[in-house]
């Protein structure tokens, strides 16, 4: 009776943890994707600005705020862009370190509860 106590404990504990784990994981796969579409935004209006000359005086600059513009100078809005690119880029980086051990905690929580069905099958 004890057995199937702390069987039945064993399974409830890996069982949550499978589930807490696969939750944790698409929420991790999700950000990776936001970041993953931002850094493609970035790059891709870094791209635009690279296209219109520096020398070129008499262009204005805006960045969005909200539901208005600001005007900003050139340099400012390329700095922001680098930093915007950074921060993403090391963000998705640790994510995908995060990905990984949640990967495995996963299969490893899976493999368990498959080994501990495996082995109740056979003793039966």
């Amino acid at each position: 009776m004890a057995d199937n106590d702390a069987l039945r404990n064993m399974l409830e504990q890996l069982h949550t943890t499978t589930q807490s784990t696969g939750r944790q994981l698409k929420v991790v796969r999700g950000t990776i994707q936001s970041l993953e579409k931002e850094t493609k935004l970035v790059s891709l209006t870094q791209r635009e600005l690279a296209t219109i000359p520096l020398s070129d005086e008499g262009t204005r600059y805006y960045k969005g705020v909200g539901k208005m513009f600001m005007q900003e100078p050139r340099k400012a809005i390329d700095q922001n862009l680098a930093t915007r690119s950074k921060e993403a880029e090391s963000e998705t980086a640790a994510l995908r370190k995060r990905q990984a051990y949640l990967d495995r905690e996963l299969q490893q929580a899976q493999r368990s509860l498959q080994e501990i069905y495996n082995a109740q099958s056979n003793d039966q």
